[in-house]
């Protein structure tokens, strides 16, 4: 197999370097390392002055992740193509455990693994399949209720051709989208279930644009309903993450509304009397409706206790 890694990147500068050596660094080396930088406007092409003789780099004007990816796999010239944000960060024997998993089972043709997440706000550490569950059977009921897949997946690269790469109007969820594309053409996704990825949350990075990734998640369930033929739990399940994203969509709106200062009235309404909210979420949503200015006050003390505990819980790294 030979493994052309794909590494999207935008305003990557701090990040770049890790994650290009990592992809250097694989025990099974890769047959080569694409960097598209999208328009960086920062260091980004500086700081990878010290891989220009081991990386591809292709520079294009501004056109987002999506159009990045799509970028690299044209340029690509291994069998499979394997995706690295610019931000995050491999274990040296994650190419080789994905071969090694191709090897053992070849009808698997969309391959990732587990990841080490790290919140570099808080401190704190996760494995990412403990809080969202592989599916391992049934996997188009599945992927419609979330995205299963890690990020950092692989795929061959004339497969991910054929489906016509990745939607560059999905952003953000265009990975998502491409997997379902993907199952739905009858492509299985493989686990190695080793954390062999190291995921990095930040200020800079989309996982904090919550607003943004609901609205995203409404996009491809709208586009998956309308392009897929889809049996009628499958319909179901994606009107029912559609409907989820609305819900948390609209709770996000309304906590913005009340740290902002802005009219609740008609946002906490919805809340109270719309959508699958549990009896807590509908009565909050009532008092943001009738009494706001409680409402933000009980928002910023709990927001400024959240605070104090992440204080307390970060180590100093000042202290000798």
């Amino acid at each position: 197999m030979r493994f052309s890694v794909i590494i999207p990147a935008y305003q990557a500068a701090r990040f770049i370097q890790r994650a290009v050596s990592s992809a250097l660094d694989q025990t099974l080396a890769p047959h080569e390392v694409v960097v598209v930088d999208d328009g960086s406007t920062d260091d980004t092409t500086h700081a990878l002055d010290p891989f220009r003789s081991q990386i591809v780099l292709y520079r294009q004007s501004n056109r987002g992740l999506g159009a990045a990816r799509n970028t690299g796999i044209r340029q690509a010239s291994g069998d499979w193509v394997v995706f690295l944000d610019s931000d995050d960060w491999w274990a040296p024997t994650r190419l080789a455990a994905i071969a090694e998993h191709v090897e053992r089972n070849p009808h698997h043709r969309l391959i990732t693994t587990d990841a080490s997440v790290i919140d570099e706000t808080t401190g704190a550490q996760w494995r990412y399949y403990e809080r969202v569950a592989f599916a391992y059977h049934e996997q188009r009921t599945a992927i419609l209720r979330s995205n299963f897949v890690f990020v950092s997946a692989a795929a061959p690269r004339t497969e991910l051709i054929a489906l016509g790469g990745f939607d560059e109007a999905r952003h953000p969820c265009e990975d998502w989208d491409m997997w379902i594309r993907m199952i739905f053409a009858g492509i299985q996704v493989g686990l190695v279930t080793e954390p062999l990825a190291f995921y990095r949350i930040h200020d800079a990075n989309m996982s904090h644009a919550a607003e943004r990734m609901q609205r995203g998640i409404i996009r491809v369930m709208d586009k998956t309903l309308t392009s897929q033929s889809l049996s009628s739990s499958n319909v179901n399940e994606a009107r029912l993450t559609r409907a989820r994203a609305r819900d948390t969509l609209r709770l996000l709106k309304l906590d913005d509304a009340l740290r902002n200062g802005r009219a609740t009235r008609l946002l906490g309404g919805q809340v109270a009397l719309t959508g699958s909210y549990e009896p807590r979420t509908r009565l909050r949503g009532a008092f943001a409706a009738v009494a706001p200015g409680i409402t933000r006050w009980r928002l910023r003390r709990r927001a400024s206790s959240a605070a104090i505990i992440r204080n307390e819980r970060r180590p100093d790294r000042h202290r000798r």
